[in-house]
């Protein structure tokens, strides 16, 4: 059987998604922009095959998870 890995940002007021979301924009009006804290660390780059990005706290629980999930 496959694993499935998911990733999510929320606010803390507990947003997911911009406003107005639907299928056609999957993340809402401004949605990217509750994501974008993350896309610059080195722990997402590199589960996303990319090189280089930030190296600090906020690398270190990002990557938490993941080495959970490769323990299993």
């Amino acid at each position: 059987m496959g694993k499935v890995i998911s990733d999510m940002s929320m606010s803390f007021d507990g947003f997911i998604t911009g406003p107005n979301d639907d299928v056609e924009l999957g993340l809402g009006e401004g949605g990217e922009r509750l994501h974008e804290w993350a896309y610059g660390l080195s722990s997402w780059r590199e589960r996303h095959g990319m090189t280089g990005g930030e190296r600090n706290r906020d690398a270190e629980v990002w990557m938490k998870p993941s080495r959970t999930l490769a323990r299993s």
